[in-house]
């Protein structure tokens, strides 16, 4: 009896280990497993201004604006007072209060204000 109580105390110790080490890990990280999902930017840039060119070097659009934040958690990126310029005959350009631009960049929304 005394062998077999012997034998059996690096099992309990394992056990109670791997208990402990999967509470810590719950109490560590809480409910979600990947941390909590905070809608704060990780960078912004401030009063810029980006120009595309063709393939000739040719300019074909410029983009100026106040103020650029990009949020990861749900990979969107929200341009303040957008100002976008393109460069053809006759040149077309577009004024907004507010950009909201997708996760590919090929969606863009505009917010204008009214006169």
């Amino acid at each position: 009896m005394k062998d077999r109580a012997a034998s059996l105390f690096p099992l309990v110790m394992l056990l109670l280990l791997a208990a402990l080490t999967f509470w810590l890990n719950r109490v560590i990280q809480g409910d979600n497993p990947h941390g909590p999902q905070r809608h704060d930017p990780d960078y912004w840039v401030d009063r810029f201004e980006v120009r595309r060119f063709d393939i000739d070097g040719k300019l074909q659009h410029t983009v100026v604006a106040d103020k650029l934040l990009h949020y990861p958690d749900d990979d969107t990126t929200v341009v303040t007072t957008p100002h976008v310029t393109y460069h053809q005959q006759p040149p077309s350009e577009i004024f907004a209060r507010m950009a909201f631009i997708g996760k590919d960049g090929k969606e863009i929304d505009l917010s204008i204000t009214s006169a």
